[in-house]
């Protein structure tokens, strides 16, 4: 089956730059909680399940499920050390990865598991698939990244021929194979990973189908195929920030009363 066409690495970049997952909600100010890989959402789930009356049994609790008392300090030296050579925040994806590689190296696990292997996977994506030669026709009238789809592309009235229908089969064969890893990732992943997963699978993988075979079948040109796909990057990059937001505000609000 013809999977997702949409740009993965804008998707991706709004969901897989992570945060640290601590609290100042205690007593000691200079010390927040921290667990190694731990989703957005962890803390509020380990926090509300370890409700309990005093402060001891709370920590002991929290202490089972995986989270540690830390010095804020430390942790914030490292990611000023790391983040002045490698910028976490840089649109490109391989700065990114250097980042929190260079935090693992100081002994900080800042991301989740679910956010690396995304990122590994559109490095290896943009370097074994966009780059491949024998593919590059084909990149060149549809482009591998949905925001490098400039209006040129966008007026491209050509479409697919008999000549050169095999190229773009087998370039679509090639997305097939790779993006089930990408969904599966999603679908193990956190909320938000989820949830995204859940609106690709029922929503835009089938519209992407639709758009593809349309392609190939030469019932639309190389510039609607292009609007079609910025329109579904539009529509998913806003889904992303609406679930983004929702977790955002679940993993912000008040802890339960023990």
């Amino acid at each position: 089956m013809i999977k997702l066409a949409v740009s993965k690495i804008r998707i991706i970049a709004a969901i897989a730059i992570a945060i640290p997952y601590f609290s100042p909600a205690i007593a000691q100010s200079e010390k927040v909680w921290y667990k190694p890989g731990a989703f957005r959402e962890s803390f509020k789930l380990a926090r509300d399940g370890c409700a309990a009356p005093t402060r001891d049994a709370f920590e002991a609790c929290m202490s089972r499920a995986g989270w540690t008392l830390v010095d804020r300090s430390k942790g914030d030296e490292s990611r000023r050390d790391c983040g002045e050579k490698f910028p976490a925040s840089s649109a490109n994806i391989k700065t990114r990865d250097l980042y929190f590689e260079c935090m693992r190296e100081k002994g900080w696990e800042d991301e989740p598991a679910s956010n690396r292997e995304l990122r590994k996977w559109n490095i290896k994506f943009e370097d074994e698939v966009c780059q491949k030669p024998e593919f590059a026709q084909a990149i060149k009238n549809m482009p591998c990244r949905v925001r490098e789809i400039t209006l040129e592309h966008l007026s491209n009235a050509e479409k697919v021929t008999d000549e050169n229908k095999r190229l773009y089969l087998n370039f679509f064969k090639i997305l097939d194979e790779e993006f089930p890893k990408y969904d599966q990732i999603l679908r193990n992943g956190s909320m938000s990973q989820k949830k995204i997963y859940e609106y690709r699978i029922s929503n835009i993988n089938p519209r992407t189908d639709d758009n593809r075979i349309a392609l190939i079948n030469g019932q639309i040109s190389f510039g609607e195929y292009n609007k079609r796909r910025k329109d579904m990057d539009v529509e998913m990059q806003k889904f992303s920030l609406k679930v983004e937001d929702e977790i955002k505000e679940f993993a912000n609000s008040p802890p339960k009363r023990p």
